[in-house]
């Protein structure tokens, strides 16, 4: 094991999931893992007409898409649209025409929910969209660049798990000029399932291996990071060039600004709010620049 370090006991300070992509996450006191992520992460993603996923990158108002959990049912709200009502689906549909969509360069199958969900999408968002889920069958393979084959993730942009540190958040924050703007930078632009308190900010760029709770994680590569941090995750409007400008200076991979690290999970279990953190191993070199 590798020790700690000055900062003393690392722990799981929050859990995160967001059972639609870009859309409203939930905090939760405890989650399923499963070889996907954690359990109901981005099952459901929004797709085009085309089948291509559709993110706050082009359509921004779906950060203000709230989802709950309610008992074996999804259920959705529009902010600001409350006239529209709620939609609510299964959780874990096993009904729907299978058809197939894009996220990134991935093209997988998926059940589309129907034509009264595509009306009230229409109606909340004023946008031509179908809402799909990820059956069980669906293998989405992990980059093999980074993972081994087998691996496998939901709709997540790449990977099953996304980890930031309140440290480095910190840290960031100090540095970033607030003179031109009253809000500071907030944890939930980063959308991370796993929510890290205790370590030396940055420290999470050296790690390798890891257990939380005594379930085990690899680290596997920075999070590389696009316009959405920009975005106010309340009400999707852009709140300026912060984090990126500030990130570009001092946390880059590749050329482009990376916050937070990916991770495989290689444990089933039940992770909770407030269990350790412990290293098991580091990266050498440190993976940023």
């Amino acid at each position: 094991m590798v020790a700690q370090g000055e900062a003393g006991k690392i722990t799981l300070r929050s859990i995160h999931i967001y059972p639609v992509k870009s859309c409203g996450g939930i905090q939760v006191d405890q989650a399923l893992l499963t070889p996907r992520g954690l359990r109901h992460d981005r099952r459901f993603m929004l797709v085009d007409t085309r089948g291509r996923f559709v993110s706050q990158r082009e359509l921004p108002a779906l950060a203000r898409l709230r989802a709950r959990l309610d008992g074996a049912r999804l259920q959705l709200d529009m902010t600001g649209r409350e006239e529209c009502g709620s939609l609510r689906v299964p959780l874990e549909p096993d009904e729907g025409a299978t058809r197939q969509v894009q996220v990134w360069n991935d093209e997988v199958n998926a059940l589309d929910l129907g034509s009264p969900v595509r009306a009230w999408l229409r109606d909340t968002l004023d946008a031509d969209l179908s809402l799909v889920f990820m059956p069980d069958l669906t293998r989405r393979q992990v980059d093999t660049d980074y993972a081994e084959q087998g691996d496998v993730v939901s709709f997540a942009d790449g990977f099953p798990f996304l980890l930031t540190s309140c440290s480095s958040l910190r840290a960031l924050q100090a540095r970033v000029d607030t003179s031109g703007s009253a809000q500071q930078i907030s944890m939930e632009r980063f959308r991370a399932n796993l929510v890290i308190d205790g370590a030396p900010a940055e420290a999470e760029e050296r790690w390798q291996s890891i257990r939380i709770g005594g379930l085990r994680f690899e680290v596997r590569k920075p999070c590389t990071r696009c316009v959405i941090t920009t975005r106010d995750q309340q009400s999707g409007h852009r709140a300026g060039p912060e984090p990126l400008r500030t990130l570009s200076g001092y946390r880059t991979w590749r050329g482009k600004p990376v916050f937070g690290q990916n991770l495989i999970g290689r444990d089933s279990g039940t992770l909770r709010a407030g269990h350790a953190l412990v290293v098991e191993s580091l990266a050498q070199p440190a993976r940023t620049t």
